[in-house]
């Protein structure tokens, strides 16, 4: 699920939430490795979908328009998962050995291992 329990209803009448929590059970039975989640956007009634790969600790696709933006990104992420999956690596070993650094070493870590899981489920 993703970061709210609610399937991401925040600020949503009980009806869009609903809605919403539908969707995202549809998007987890077609793209079962991923969490998707709607946003309500502040300045009117739409939402923006954000997704992270079962694992990591952060969304990599942020603020697609619709489901069907963010089932598409969804693929092309998968496509270019091995890209993904370097630069975490490259992103990881940079970061310093300090209180934040060991923070954000934590979240690379977490991604490092989901894009690992997730190259060797796709060519393996």
């Amino acid at each position: 699920m993703g970061p709210w329990d609610d399937g991401g209803g925040e600020g949503m009448s009980i009806r869009e939430a609903s809605a919403a929590a539908t969707e995202r059970d549809r998007l987890r039975a077609e793209c079962p490795h991923w969490e998707c989640w709607p946003i309500r956007l502040y300045e009117g009634r739409r939402n923006v979908w954000s997704a992270r790969p079962d694992g990591a600790a952060v969304a990599v696709i942020e603020g697609r328009a619709s489901v069907d933006d963010l089932r598409a990104a969804i693929r092309q992420y998968e496509a270019d998962v091995q890209r993904h999956l370097d630069d975490a690596r490259q992103m990881l070993a940079a970061v310093p050995n300090s209180g934040i650094g060991r923070d954000s070493a934590a979240v690379l870590a977490a991604l490092v291992t989901a894009l690992e899981a997730m190259a060797e489920r796709l060519t393996g």
